[in-house]
């Protein structure tokens, strides 16, 4: 009777060590798993969970397996190897949905921001992606408000009176238009101050944004190559505020030679081969500047593609 006491009491005592097992294994894959994942690969995991995995099995083996075999030591520290690798799988999936998410949601944003409509910032990614791809729908939101804002002030000053040259014969007309253009001319460099006040505070918020090192290094590389590149920034409104200079340039000519010129059919027709020539040169640097900022455009937007893009090629 009291050998068999012993042999029962020892039967669960050696079996103790697998539950131990498992239940490490568990908080190991789950760790693992919830853990963002910053790399991609068998070869990543590996090398990031090599050590860690060695350092685990040393001190399962000290505490749990003192009566255990050498060779079932060994095979505990694959088994805590492959339960980190296999979290790691996991987190790799998790990370690769997220970017796939964020990318739908960027693209949606900008073709909306394109069209200067606002966007809904709220993200369906969640941890540090979320959070970045909030933050670059929050940004967008920041340049269209300061657009839209910007648009309904132009209309304001009365820019829609300044298309086209209807009624510019008539007495008074001119000198209105050029008021027009001046206020226009204050507003565009007042707009121009705005929107890189706003670059430069996007770029101090990526700063300080709750998200990884890596996550704000990336971020503020994509947001200087498609929304923030100063020089393109400063380019794009420069451009847009020498067109209305060139545009005064041309009214302050007619309003110098009202017996050189007449209007027919809409357009200004001259006696003068000297002035026409002087005016239509203008027309053309401005045809020019209008090629130029849709050029710009086209530059942001692809860049903005671009960062997508690579977001997409990380998942593939």
């Amino acid at each position: 009777m009291n050998e068999n006491a012993v042999e029962l009491d020892l039967v669960p005592e050696s079996r103790m060590w697998l539950i131990w097992l498992a239940i490490v294994c568990l908080a190991c894959a789950t760790y693992c798993a919830i853990k963002p994942s910053e790399g991609d690969g068998f070869a990543y995991l590996i090398g990031l969970y090599l050590v860690p995995a060695l350092i685990i099995w040393a001190i399962f083996r000290a505490v749990a397996m003192k009566k255990v075999k050498h060779k079932r030591s060994t095979m505990v520290f694959g088994f805590v190897f492959a339960s980190m690798v296999v979290g790691g799988f996991i987190s790799q999936a998790i990370m690769k949905s997220q970017i796939r998410t964020m990318s739908t949601s960027l693209k949606d944003a900008a073709s909306l921001s394109s069209k200067n409509i606002l966007v809904n910032t709220e993200s369906k990614a969640s941890g540090d992606i979320g959070k970045m791809d909030s933050f670059m729908k929050t940004a967008m939101n920041k340049f269209t408000e300061s657009q839209n804002t910007y648009v309904a002030s132009l209309g304001n000053a009365g820019a829609a009176r300044l298309i086209g040259y209807s009624n510019v014969d008539k007495p008074g007309e001119l000198g209105e238009r050029l008021n027009i253009i001046e206020n226009i001319l204050t507003l565009a460099n007042a707009h121009k101050a705005e929107v890189l006040g706003i670059v430069g505070s996007i770029r101090n918020d990526i700063a300080t944004l709750d998200v990884s090192q890596e996550s704000r290094d990336g971020l503020l590389r994509g947001f200087n190559n498609s929304m923030g590149d100063d020089k393109v920034v400063s380019a794009n409104l420069d451009l847009g505020i020498m067109s209305f200079a060139l545009y005064k340039m041309q009214h302050e000519m007619l309003a110098r030679s009202p017996r050189h010129w007449a209007l027919k059919d809409g357009r200004i027709m001259f006696n003068n081969n000297a002035e026409r020539t002087a005016f239509n040169t203008i027309g053309l640097e401005m045809q020019d500047i209008q090629a130029k900022l849709s050029a710009l455009d086209g530059q942001r937007a692809e860049g903005l593609k671009t960062d997508i893009q690579g977001m997409e090629n990380l998942v593939k």
